[in-house]
């Protein structure tokens, strides 16, 4: 009976064994994946015995050289940004000096303008003012000439006025020559 009871264990153990693998190829193909964090031990065993893990792992480092390389570029990229923004500040800067400088002149002569205006204007009053004193000195000589000819003058008044007129065509004459 031993025998018998040993093979009825022994059928049962390769019942046992056959439902395993049964349950096993039906069941286990859903928990095995590329990738070793979804799949477990099962997955694991199968990424490596397949080379499933090592092309996960070559993809990855791909990846994070392609991301290394871009972020090298950007880099790059964004040196030449800041060196353009450095270039491009110093030139307002240099171009607010420069725009300062011509602010500062446009003053200057603005000033200059305004002296101008007020000589001119002091000048124009001298040249009216020189004018009247010439209008008067030769009305004055025509006085003179017209009293000496009518003989209502003394020679000696006649000689005092003409030497006061004389006075006055020098003193015109400075400020004459001083207006131009």
């Amino acid at each position: 009976m031993v025998a018998f009871s040993q093979r009825i264990g022994r059928a049962m153990a390769c019942r046992s064994a056959v439902a395993v693998a049964l349950w096993a190829t039906a069941f286990l193909p859903g928990c095995i994946s590329d990738d070793p964090r979804q799949g477990g031990i099962l997955g694991g065993i199968h990424g490596l015995a397949t080379g499933a893990y090592s092309q996960r792992i070559a993809q990855r480092h791909q990846s994070l050289t392609e991301l290394q390389d871009r972020g090298a570029g950007l880099d790059r990229e964004n040196a030449r940004l800041q060196e353009e923004a450095e270039r491009a500040a110093a030139r307002r800067e240099r171009l607010r000096s420069e725009v300062a400088a011509l602010n500062a002149e446009t003053g200057r002569l603005n000033a200059t303008t305004r002296e101008m205006r007020v000589e001119t204007d002091a000048a124009r009053q001298r040249r009216a003012d020189m004018d009247r004193r010439l209008q008067k000195a030769r009305a004055d000589i025509e006085n003179l000439q017209r009293q000496i000819d009518d003989d209502r003058v003394t020679a000696e008044a006649a000689e005092q006025r003409k030497q006061e007129l004389e006075q006055e065509l020098a003193d015109l004459t400075i400020v004459s020559n001083a207006l131009q």
